[in-house]
């Protein structure tokens, strides 16, 4: 599973993968590392202001296990030191669950340094397959690829959904420049389709990449944000990935 995080301290948007998941819906608990503070982190999914904290971008979660009930019976004595702690549950990694000393560490003060974890850092399942948009280099970068989209034409748009998230993968033809293109947004907070109008050509002119709190936005011209797109196409995501076909 990978969210986007907010950092209440610094009023700033991480990304992390979870490592586990204590407890579940109002009261759950992700575990994540913060690269912000180099900790591992337990953050509350809703805060004491009832604001959502963590969203999620990516929800495969095939190779994690899931304990309740007297599975939990290893750890539940940490509940007499800490009446906070209320261990209902845990989803995540085996191997997150099976490390008692930093399971412990972290629900008694809610971080455990990363040095200190014992815990190996994961990678996303996908990283050597797609070109991750992490930083503004990278969007510099795939925009000097694309020469800002210049000629290329949209010829596939796939939206793809479970129940907790939104895909949206696009497959741009920039043959003229750089080839075939597939955008994959995840996390999708909006998007719009805007064909062209009769007796003009679905060609992008010049398109529109920015990255800002930890969120990607696209538009296939030039505008400043979504209230410019009344006759632009834009998608607007938690995470942006790309491949050549």
């Amino acid at each position: 599973m990978f969210v986007r995080v907010f950092d209440k301290g610094k009023n700033l948007y991480y990304k992390s993968i979870v490592y586990g998941i204590i407890n579940s819906g109002y009261y759950a608990k992700y575990i994540v590392i913060n690269p912000l503070t180099n900790n591992f982190e337990l953050i509350n999914y809703i805060d004491e202001n009832s604001h959502v904290q963590i969203e999620k971008i990516q929800t495969l979660c095939d190779d994690w296990v899931h304990y309740k009930g007297t599975e939990l019976s290893i750890i539940k004595k940490l509940q007499s030191s800490n009446k906070e702690i209320r261990l209902n549950s845990f989803f995540g990694y085996k191997e997150v669950f099976d490390n008692f000393d930093f399971l412990s560490r972290i629900l008694q003060d809610g971080k455990v340094s990363i040095e200190s974890s014992g815990v190996d850092i994961k990678c996303l399942a996908d990283i050597n397959e797609w070109n991750y948009i992490r930083t503004q280099d990278d969007v510099n970068e795939l925009m000097e690829k694309m020469v800002d989209f210049h000629d290329a034409l949209m010829t596939k748009l796939v939206v793809e959904q479970d129940f907790l998230s939104t895909k949206v993968n696009a497959v741009f033809d920039n043959s003229a420049w750089f080839g075939i293109v597939e955008l994959c947004f995840e996390g999708v907070l909006n998007v719009k389709l805007c064909p062209a109008k009769e007796n003009y050509s679905n060609e992008i002119y010049k398109a529109t990449l920015k990255l800002e709190n930890e969120t990607i936005f696209w538009a296939d011209g030039v505008v400043d944000n979504e209230e410019d797109c009344q006759q632009y196409s834009y998608i607007n995501a938690l995470n942006l990935k790309w491949r050549k076909l």
